[in-house]
This record gives structure tokens, sequence and C-alpha cells, in this order.
């Protein structure tokens, strides 16, 4: 189990971001055009992700407040180099890391462009037209605001719903770009986990130290506890996005959801005994509010 540092994030997030890239033992091309950056690892079972803006990495004062971190005037987005740190964790556990260039300059938004990181996908799986995710049971991307609840956009198998649960993780059914690409495309199940950042492009942006190290300790639990799952057979349906909604953001549609969305559905546990190692063909819309 992770032990969490608050010193050690804090010379984290004053690294430039050439720093952080040369502290991988692989040698990237470092490079601000680039979309991606993308370190393969030995244990292929979960691919992890992170978010990244190079043009947001600067000269910057931290001001800490009991256990939330700060950035003073805002010049560099902190919940950024929170995905980044964590996804650096898990590479250096062993499990391959995909870093996604997207343009968070915008801060009138709280989410990134999925947009941008949509091409960014498209750039790395048209690069990597021989890349074989065959071992990889789970994709987790590592940017949600707030704690103790993961996205998806199709119910998870009730292997993994379970280890969820276990962890005392909520689930939210939305319709995420870049989750349903990549399900769709590798036939794997994906989530994105909630970081502990709040308040994301908003002068107050901030990371709590005690949710961040929460979600280390959940994401590393995953990696531990994660059983296999028949891929062939996931029932995965992928909902169309319009292309012209551009300003879809995940968090904004997460704090718009009625409290009633978090509770345990008695209803929905009946399900999960009967589920098998494949999603539940029959589960009814009704039990989840999207």
């Amino acid at each position: 189990m992770f032990e969490f540092d608050r010193d050690k994030f804090d010379n984290f997030v004053n690294l430039s971001f050439d720093e952080i890239l040369e502290s991988f033992e692989q040698n990237p091309d470092i490079s601000d055009d680039k979309n991606y950056w993308f370190f393969d690892n030995e244990n292929q079972e979960i691919l992890f992700i992170s978010y990244i803006d190079p043009s947001r990495f600067s000269d910057l004062k931290l001001i800490h407040k009991e256990d939330e971190l700060f950035i003073e005037q805002n010049k560099i987005s902190v919940a950024l180099k929170a995905s980044l740190y964590i996804g650096y964790l898990m590479y250096e556990q062993g499990f391959p890391l995909l870093i996604l260039k997207a343009n968070s300059n915008n801060t009138s938004k709280k989410s990134i462009s999925n947009n941008d990181s949509k091409i960014a996908l498209d750039i790395f799986i048209d690069d990597n037209p021989d890349f074989d995710l065959e071992e990889t049971k789970l994709i987790i991307f590592l940017f949600n605001e707030g704690r103790d609840y993961y996205t998806t956009t199709v119910q998870l198998p009730s292997k993994y719903r379970s280890i969820m649960k276990e962890l005392k993780l909520k689930e939210v059914l939305l319709d995420i770009p870049d989750l349903d690409y990549l399900s769709e495309q590798y036939r794997i199940p994906s989530i994105n986990l909630a970081i502990g950042f709040y308040d994301f492009g908003k002068n107050n942006e901030r990371i709590n130290y005690l949710d961040l190290e929460d979600c280390i300790k959940v994401a590393s639990s995953i990696t531990e506890l994660l059983e296999p799952v028949d891929k062939e057979n996931l029932h995965i349906e992928i909902t169309e996005i319009d292309e012209d909604d551009e300003d879809f953001e995940e968090e904004e549609s997460f704090n718009d959801m009625e409290e009633e969305d978090y509770d345990e559905d008695e209803e929905d546990e009946e399900d999960d005994e009967d589920y098998d190692d494949e999603y539940d063909e029959d589960y009814d819309d009704e039990d989840e509010d999207y």
C-alpha cells in the first residue's frame, strides 16, 4: 500500500513537464507538439490514463491551507498535476501509462476539452496499429473532481462492481467520449476515478491531500483485487455523441445529478447476485438515473 507524502507531491508539482517525462525509465520524445506520451510496462492488466497540458507548466508558488493545496494566481492546473502524479505512481508499480494532451486554457470550463483528448486518442491509435490490449482487464482514467466515486459509460461486470463496492465507491453512469471510444475500440471496461481536486479551472482550484491520498490507495487496491472477465462477451453498447456537443462537462453533469443517484437500490443489489462474468443484458435502465 502506498504511503502518501505531501512534500513529495509538492516537489512533483514544482517539476517542469520535461523533468517529469525524463523521470520515466524510458526515453520519451519530449515535445510540446505531441498529443500523447505513452510508457509501456510489464504489467498489462490495467492501463492508466492521465491528462496534462504542458502549456500550463510555469513557475509557481504553492499555498497550503490545512489539508488543501492551492496555486498562487492559478498559473498551473494543480488538478492536472495530480492526474499525472497518480499515473506516475502507477507506472512505478509496473503498469503502462498513457498521458493525453488536453487543452485546459479555457478556465471558464470545469472540465478538460473532451474533443482535444479524443483527438489525442485517435492519433495514439493511428500511431500504434499493432498496439494490443489483450491482457488488459480495465482502463482507468484519472480525472474526476471530488472523491469516493467513479464514472463509467456502461454498467461494469459484476466482479468489478463488487470490487468497487468493497472500496466504498459510488457508480455514476454518464456518456463520456473518451471512455466510450476506448471501450468500443478494445472491448475493455473503463472507468474514470475521482482524484481529489475541486473547482477545476477556477481561481480557487485546489487539491485536498486527504482525498488525493484516498484515491491513490483506491487505485492501488483495484490493481490488487481485479479479477479477469471474458472480454469477448462484454455487453458494451456505445451511445452516439453529438459531434457538435463540444461543451460536454462530466463534472457538471455529475454535480447536477440528484442525491438519490448515490443511494444503493435494493433491486440493484438483487441483480448483482445474479450477475455472471458478463454484463446483465436484462439491466433495467430505470434503475439508474442518467
